[in-house]
């Protein structure tokens, strides 16, 4: 009696579970028909030539595109909106309204166009927003952009070789200069061992002669006996009179001088593949590279012979993820 209860039961369990199974085999059979008839009549309506720009309402202004430009990627919100404005059977507006900023769309539209997303020159606060934007549009997951990691890059003076200068105690990615000895180094707090990062520094320092120099150096460098201006080993930098100092070996560039300006100055340290580039946001985006590093534990520095005065402050460093 109670072995045929149990199978009783065991049949009605089955039977429920059967149904279940047949109920959302159903569910999503309707859901891909639902999906193939919108597709098919999104299709249809990007063929139709009765309808073939759409205006887009971007925070007040007016971005017109095709139709097919505009559904050319399943997973933006357009492509959501008008599949269900065609389900729906509503008519497709002449303008449709989106309460955004219209600052950085043109990037969005133009990666619908063309399939290729380039941000390169713009700044740290540029790039947030536009990852907003991405994100907003549907597109984040097709672009792969995810946030970024900040590493929180300080001077530190305690590592730093003496000379008259001083980290701002409100801001300690700010060095304020009034030097007269020679021999005075700028280091860093971190030593980058494995990962691969970007970094910008501002520079504004009025000196007496053309030994301003910003780089790194791998843990085998010497603070005590080093002047980075006299070309040490183990250090990768440049100097403002345009030369470019690899591991003791000097070359020149006369496109790199900057002297006595205000310059933004980048480096891409890859330790994955012992490279660094070189590059000016403010000349053209102009980039040099690769040189070859050598060493580990790479901190990045700054510092000057004889007389300066001015500001080194670093602008932005995060981790590259190519």
């Amino acid at each position: 009696m109670d072995l045929k209860s149990d199978l009783l039961g065991l049949k009605s369990k089955l039977m429920n579970i059967e149904k279940d199974f047949s109920e959302k085999l159903t569910t999503v059979s309707e859901k891909e028909e639902v999906g193939k008839r919108i597709e098919e009549k999104v299709t249809e309506l990007v063929e139709s030539k009765k309808k073939p720009l759409i205006n887009l309402n971007i925070g007040g202004k007016i971005f017109s595109t095709k139709m097919s430009t505009l559904l050319s990627c399943k997973e933006t919100i357009f492509f959501t909106t008008l599949s269900k404005m065609v389900e729906e059977g509503t008519p497709i507006p002449e303008e449709i309204f989106y309460d955004r900023s219209y600052q950085h769309f043109e990037l969005i539209l133009n990666y619908l166009r063309t399939k290729t997303f380039n941000i390169k020159g713009y700044n740290r606060f540029e790039k947030e927003d536009i990852r907003e934007e991405v994100a907003f549009y549907g597109l984040a997951e097709v672009l792969q952009i995810s946030k970024r990691e900040d590493y929180d890059l300080a001077w530190d003076q305690s590592l730093s070789k003496s000379g008259t200068f001083t980290i701002d105690t409100s801001d300690n990615k700010l060095i304020k200069i009034h030097s007269t000895t020679c021999y005075t180094h700028f280091v860093t707090n971190r030593a980058f061992s494995n990962e691969d990062f970007q970094i910008e520094l501002e520079v504004s320092v009025t000196q007496s002669d053309n030994y301003l120099y910003v780089g790194i150096y791998n843990g085998s460098y010497s603070l005590t006996g080093n002047c980075g201006c006299c070309n040490p080993a183990n250090a990768f930098y440049l100097q403002c009179d345009g030369s470019i100092h690899i591991n003791g070996t000097r070359t020149e560039n006369s496109q790199l001088a900057w002297n006595s300006q205000k310059i933004i100055i980048g480096m891409k340290v890859y330790n994955s593949t012992k490279k660094i580039y070189f590059y000016f946001p403010g000349k053209n985006d102009l980039e040099i590279g690769p040189y070859n590093l050598t060493g580990a534990n790479f901190r990045v520095y700054a510092g000057h012979c004889n007389a300066g005065n001015g500001e080194i402050k670093i602008l932005d460093c995060y981790a590259i993820k190519d």
